[in-house]
């Protein structure tokens, strides 16, 4: 997925004040091996790391790359729903910038007119919901006793700012059971 990442992502620098080429730092690689390698990862890390970024990065990679009988389904849980939020948006930014030769010949000509050039791969995208015509959905939500309410089959939870997460414990265990 570091591959991917690099080669087809861009992001915003803060240091340069535009967007440049994603480049996935040491930490972060350490983090995205994690994710690919285990079924369960909890980063505890400093503030900045980059680990929302890279996280959307991968899940973006997650979508792209997966089958139309067994799409993703992505749960992104803040302590906010403006934190759940801002994370969507960044996953579908990054959703957008993916080639358009990736989503397949429903998608892509190589003549520049061909109105497969722009067809929606978005069936759903607003601030709280993406879905894509491959299956794939992405929710936000805030956490609370109800933060997985009618989503089943998660196949991807991503708790963003867990450390503020109020009754964090019971907030997992209820997310959780929705990816039984």
């Amino acid at each position: 997925r570091k591959y991917f990442i690099e080669h087809y992502l861009s992001t915003f620098s803060a240091d340069e004040g535009h967007e440049v080429p994603f480049k996935v730092f040491p930490r972060q690689y350490e983090f995205l091996k994690s994710i690919c390698e285990n079924d369960n990862t909890i980063a505890i890390k400093h503030r900045q790391a980059g680990i929302t970024t890279v996280s959307a990065a991968w899940a973006t990679a997650q979508c792209v790359f997966a089958k139309r009988d067994a799409p993703e389904t992505i749960l992104c849980i803040g302590n906010k729903l403006d934190i759940s939020e801002q994370l969507l948006e960044k996953l579908s930014y990054f959703i957008a910038q993916v080639p358009r030769w990736m989503w397949g010949s429903e998608f892509w000509s190589p003549d520049p007119n061909s109105e497969k050039n722009t067809k929606s791969i978005f069936k759903t995208r607003n601030k709280d919901k993406i879905e894509l015509f491959n299956g794939c959905k992405v929710y936000a939500r805030s956490s609370g006793p109800n933060a997985a309410r009618g989503i089943s089959a998660v196949s991807i939870l991503i708790f963003d700012e867990a450390a503020f997460i109020e009754n964090g414990p019971a907030v997992y265990s209820q997310a959780v059971a929705a990816t039984a």
